[in-house]
């Protein structure tokens, strides 16, 4: 017979997958028991709250859907665009190709971002302000607000090295007091 360790499926610390299914079905029958208990007890009843968000999403069906997600995939702007792919798509703006390259453009963001988070990954701030940049750069269309994402990053980033210079100076003023004394 074989030593071998039996594993249960089942342990205090789950996995990172188990722990989301876990942790929605507790927060589903959490708000459950909110729901039934407002329907019971509250003049505003949970049940009214959650038909009116579904029948408002319902009413506007597809259209919602591609205002707000398909949108940007099929976007074409060819002006106040100040993007690396502003010439091609202001060239082919009418063709048949357009379509492809609007596809084909979101290759050098999507290898970009995956190649700064595995590189960067140890260092939070620094591979979001590397990922945002790169979005923002290789972005298919990048308008003048777009340099607001670069400076939600910075400012962070900013401040982290303030304070890592300000700890390595501490620790280098410390160092040649005591090889004076």
């Amino acid at each position: 017979m074989r030593n071998s360790k039996r594993t249960s499926s089942f342990s205090l610390f789950p996995n990172s997958i188990s722990a989301v299914y876990i942790y929605g079905t507790i927060l589903r029958f959490l708000m459950l028991t909110i729901g039934l208990y407002m329907d019971n007890y509250c003049s505003t009843t949970y049940t009214d709250i959650d038909y009116n968000v579904f029948t408002d999403a319902s009413k506007f069906g597809s259209e919602f859907i591609n205002e707000t997600y398909l949108y940007h995939i099929t976007r074409k702007d060819h002006r106040h665009n100040f993007s690396i792919w502003f010439l091609t798509i202001y060239q082919n703006f009418n063709s048949n190709s357009s379509r492809l390259f609007g596809l084909l453009s979101f290759l050098p963001q999507v290898t970009s971002i995956t190649a700064i988070g595995i590189a960067f990954g140890k260092d939070l701030c620094f591979a979001a302000f590397c990922q945002t940049f790169a979005f923002v750069a290789f972005n298919k269309v990048c308008t003048a607000q777009a340099i607001y994402l670069y400076y939600a990053n910075l400012f962070e980033n900013m401040v982290q090295v303030i304070k890592n210079q300000s700890i390595n100076q501490t620790i280098s003023n410390n160092f040649q007091r005591n090889k004076i004394q």
